[in-house]
């Protein structure tokens, strides 16, 4: 029998959400950056329960929407200005995320 080597690979899930960064980059365009009175999101591949949150720097939930299942133009007038992270969860599985300043000016 021949010598055969078995190697275990473990990723981390701050690799797994880099990797799936990248893939969605692709397909997911979240405009415009710095947004004034709006926030534009087009999915430039069909989804399906898409559910989107929108953080402060303190980990705040400020926004959240469910069960989207195409572009979506959110109002973000109301919201203070200052800089926020959008998490994009679809289906429960894979997560985009993206820095979005909010300026009214």
């Amino acid at each position: 029998m021949g010598n055969s080597d078995i190697y275990v690979v473990k990723l981390d899930t701050a690799f797994n959400s880099v990797i799936s960064n990248i893939l969605y980059k692709t397909y997911i365009k979240i405009f415009p950056n710095p947004a004034n009175n709006y926030l534009q999101i087009n999915f430039e591949k069909a989804i399906q329960d898409a559910n989107i949150s929108l953080y402060n720097t303190i980990g705040q939930k400020v926004l959240q929407a469910n069960n989207i299942n195409n572009n979506i133009i959110i109002n973000v007038k109301n919201i203070p200005e200052g800089l926020y992270m959008i998490k994009i969860n679809i289906k429960g599985e894979t997560e985009y995320s993206q820095k979005i300043l909010i300026l009214h000016y």
